[in-house]
């Protein structure tokens, strides 16, 4: 109803919704309401973040790494990025890659 009302503008409600779809193993419809939510505000990593887990969710390994890397530029560099990029690395069998 907020996204209606908003006329497709309401960040929160997108990413709200793209959890429950992801919760309810709607991958693919997850994965474009939180592009969605980051397209309205590029400046959230949150939502960049999030977009980065739905694509390791997927096995879109190379694809997750390209955001994360995204989230670092941002000047976010926490350890769930971090843990989330060494992950996908993993995934792709660059385990030198995924140690650091």
């Amino acid at each position: 109803e907020q996204i209606r009302e908003s006329h497709g503008h309401a960040e929160y409600a997108f990413h709200a919704l793209a959890l429950i779809q992801r919760q309810r193993g709607n991958m693919q419809r997850s994965l474009e309401l939180f592009q969605e939510a980051m397209r309205l505000n590029p400046a959230n990593i949150e939502n960049a973040k999030q977009v980065a887990r739905s694509l390791c969710l997927m096995s879109r390994h190379r694809a997750a790494i390209d955001v994360y890397d995204q989230t670092i530029e941002m000047g976010l560099k926490d350890w769930h990025v971090l843990h989330n990029k060494g992950v996908c690395y993993a995934y792709l069998g660059q385990l030198d890659k995924a140690k650091q």
